[in-house]
């Protein structure tokens, strides 16, 4: 009997001590990374604190041109189609006027007329235009001058005119009158002191030299003055 209880105390014994628990397999290398990281932590830590580190500059951002608050909103532009001018016709007020003398059909007497030229004309084409209107021929009232009488130059020293004429003047005026030569010399003074008020007195040349005479009764060596008197 003593013996069969010794044997159930041995396997009741056997039953009551516990068994070794199973460590898993993963925990060891689990703990082996945990220590090996913090190592890694430690290191880098230890570095990064003893090396000098590199500022960059900061990049700033590129901002795009925009509109501000003081610039207002450009409006586009708008064209609009202009009408052409068109030029307008030259008044009689814009104009030069200049006044001329010429005879009657009858060579009696001298009579006023005025024409309208571009209001620029300077003082040289004045002169030419005022021989040209005492030299051109039409049917209503005669020319003091002869035809072929040329301009040659004229110049102007206040209060002096001074005009120089082709030969052709001496020419065409050999068979004149008296009266005729009156008449003449009063048409070329009188246009020619008309239209320059500055000037009171003109001096007639003929290819460059006084002369006494055109044909021999009025004389014209010296500086002629307007002369209504011949005037109507």
């Amino acid at each position: 009997m003593a013996k069969v209880s010794k044997t159930k105390n041995r396997t009741a014994n056997k039953k009551q001590k516990p068994r070794p628990s199973q460590r898993s397999p993963l925990l060891p290398a689990f703990k082996f990374l945990i220590i090996v990281s913090g190592l890694i932590v430690i290191l880098y830590y230890f570095y990064s604190s003893s090396t000098p580190s590199i500022i960059q500059p900061p990049t700033k951002p590129i901002k795009r041109p925009g509109r501000t608050l003081s610039q207002p909103k450009s409006k586009p532009v708008e064209y609009k189609k202009t009408r052409k001018l068109q030029p307008q016709p030259a008044t009689q007020t814009s104009s030069t006027t200049l006044k001329y003398f010429r005879l009657e059909k009858t060579y009696s007497q001298v009579t006023t007329f005025k024409k309208n030229f571009h209001p620029a004309l300077s003082q040289q084409q004045k002169a030419i235009e005022i021989i040209r209107l005492l030299t051109f021929s039409r049917a209503h009232d005669a020319a003091p001058l002869p035809r072929q009488t040329k301009l040659l130059t004229a110049t102007f020293n206040v209060p002096l005119i001074t005009i120089d004429l082709s030969i052709d003047l001496v020419k065409g005026a050999i068979n004149f009158g008296g009266q005729d030569e009156m008449l003449a010399i009063s048409c070329l003074s009188n246009s020619f002191l008309a239209n320059f008020p500055n000037f009171n007195t003109l001096q007639i040349l003929i290819e460059g030299k006084k002369r006494e005479t055109l044909a021999g009764h009025i004389d014209i060596s010296q500086p002629l003055r307007y002369q209504p008197t011949t005037i109507d």
